[in-house]
């Protein structure tokens, strides 16, 4: 997923060297229905745990708050159900990271 983050990092400083610097071609309705695309899908997985349908509270979320969880796996007992729910649902997290990230990347390069 590090891979795919410095990927997208990469894509998205180049997205905004070529609106800044004007090369950007295309109808700007257009680009700006492209760069809200990029950060619809990549807002909810850093700053929401619950998703679209949940209500999260309006207090101070970490980022990635639906891995905020992975501190407690050193603690746990590998063979606790505990251990097991909770490596699950962290494994969930990562996979929408990482699809998000994947998205995020294919609209970049849609928009260069």
């Amino acid at each position: 997923m590090l891979d795919l983050a410095k990927k997208f990092t990469d894509r998205a400083q180049a997205v905004d060297h070529m609106l800044a610097s004007g090369e950007a071609e295309g109808e700007p309705r257009r680009l700006n229905r492209q760069l809200l695309a990029i950060v619809h899908g990549v807002i909810p997985v850093l700053y929401t745990a619950a998703g679209p349908f949940h209500h999260d509270p309006a207090s101070s979320v970490p980022a990635l708050p639906g891995l905020a969880g992975a501190g407690r796996l050193p603690e746990l007992d590998p063979e606790s159900d505990q251990f097991g729910f909770l490596y699950a649902y962290l494994m969930r997290e990562v996979n929408r990271a990482t699809w998000a990230l994947k998205v995020a990347i294919g609209r970049c390069e849609a928009i260069l």
